[in-house]
């Protein structure tokens, strides 16, 4: 499904063209709540609320502009992410597929958006489901004892390993991108993922490295590349 759909985020308007399983109103407003603040820490994004299906909007931000780097504003944002649709949105909602067909449970997309004009910054957007009753993995983790953290570095390996068997890795995951609802079960909310390096156990290396990297203690940075490396038979 693909639309027009003017987005008023309040100081401004600006246009989009949607795609997605979920039809969205031509003109639609986002909201920004003192708890949605807390979300804006990531570099070049600003998260909204859409309130009419209790949806997330996470909006990613130019890397250049026309303004500093004109000619990689040309060849990156004009040609790559604007005529070829190469933006982090769509990436994530297919990386959203990619998670359910590897068993795991991703946050419910809705549909992903890009900037029609090239010299709107906020290059494109990304509507998912705001989990409220879930608690950010990071917080989650932090407040657990030792041998809670030790299974929840374990699972989130685990989950690892499953989407690196059905072909994609992801480079940024770690316990910042996964909600932990009130069953324990992990949601996934960064679905950013990569093609599997090609190349056998150097591929497998990098996807070790990169995973054990994010972990938050060098003792858990040491679980996690032992599981890793039992699990992936490195």
């Amino acid at each position: 499904m693909i639309q027009l759909t003017k987005i008023n985020f309040g100081d401004s308007q600006r246009w989009y063209l949607l795609f997605g399983r979920t039809r969205l109103p031509s003109v639609i407003s986002l909201d920004k709540t003192e708890a949605i603040q807390t979300l804006d820490r990531a570099g070049r994004r600003e998260v909204f609320l859409y309130r009419p299906l209790d949806a997330l909007v996470k909006v990613k931000l130019d890397k250049y502009t026309f303004l500093s780097h004109p000619l990689r504003w040309l060849g990156r944002v004009v040609i790559q992410e604007r005529l070829f649709l190469q933006v982090n949105s769509r990436k994530e909602y297919r990386g959203n597929k990619a998670y359910r067909d590897a068993g795991l449970k991703p946050v419910k997309a809705f549909a992903w958006g890009v900037a029609l004009n090239p010299f709107n910054s906020w290059g494109s957007v990304y509507f998912m489901e705001y989990c409220r009753t879930a608690t950010n993995g990071k917080i989650y983790f932090d407040h657990a004892v030792r041998d809670k953290k030790l299974e929840l570095v374990d699972r989130l390996i685990s989950a690892m390993v499953a989407l690196v068997k059905s072909g994609y890795y992801n480079r940024d995951q770690h316990f910042n991108n996964v909600m932990i609802d009130e069953n324990e079960v992990f949601i996934w909310i960064d679905t950013h993922v990569s093609r599997l390096p090609r190349g056998g156990k150097r591929g497998m290396r990098t996807v070790i490295e990169n995973a054990s990297r994010k972990m938050p203690t060098i003792e858990f940075k040491k679980v996690a590349r032992d599981i890793l490396e039992q699990k992936l038979g490195q």
